[in-house]
């Protein structure tokens, strides 16, 4: 399996852990690929980090080893099994997913949504030109912010609105309080 190279920061956002942890999970014995000082950042392989992961999480879950029976030794060898055999007929169905593959989806999503909000000033700018009131401009904007959104949502299901009524036009909220 290859994983991609992340930084100290990427790989608590990936785990969903903070950058203290991973400095944690490197004094135990987390891989690197390079070594981050003051002026270089660490580089870590998700891939390495996901096998360390889970070795340790398997170190755990056995616990001291070194007291036990034969029969103890036997009865965990085969939960042990089953439980991997288990987790293999759920990837053979398709009930897993492996994570490089949804980080690679979710990272190539953020970046067509980020490339289209990138573009809404000058897609939008020649739109708001004439626009005779605030109202008008709002919605245009809207519009345009709504549809980048929606490259988010494939079976697009996104139609909300975004706006509220604190985002009203201030000749309405005046009104409002007035009355």
């Amino acid at each position: 399996m290859v994983g991609m190279e992340l930084s100290k920061a990427d790989l608590a956002r990936f785990y969903g852990v903070s950058v203290n942890t991973v400095s944690q999970w490197i004094a135990k014995g987390c891989p690197f690929l390079s070594k981050g000082n003051l002026s270089r950042k660490w580089i870590f392989s998700s891939a390495d980090v996901t096998k360390w992961r889970e070795d340790q999480i398997a170190q755990q879950a056995l616990g001291d080893v070194s007291s036990l029976d034969i029969d103890e030794a036997r009865r965990r060898k085969l939960a042990a099994e089953a439980a991997l055999t288990e987790l293999d007929l759920s990837h053979r169905r398709g009930e897993l997913i492996e994570v490089e593959l949804i980080a690679d989806l979710v990272g190539d999503e953020y970046a067509n949504v980020r490339a289209k909000i990138l573009a809404l000033p000058t897609k939008l700018a020649p739109l708001l030109l004439g626009v005779a009131s605030l109202a008008e401009a709002r919605g245009i904007i809207e519009a345009g912010i709504i549809e980048a959104l929606e490259e988010l949502t494939a079976d697009e299901i996104y139609s909300g609105s975004i706006t509220d009524e604190s985002d009203q036009e201030p000749e309405e909220s005046e009104s409002k309080a007035a009355a």
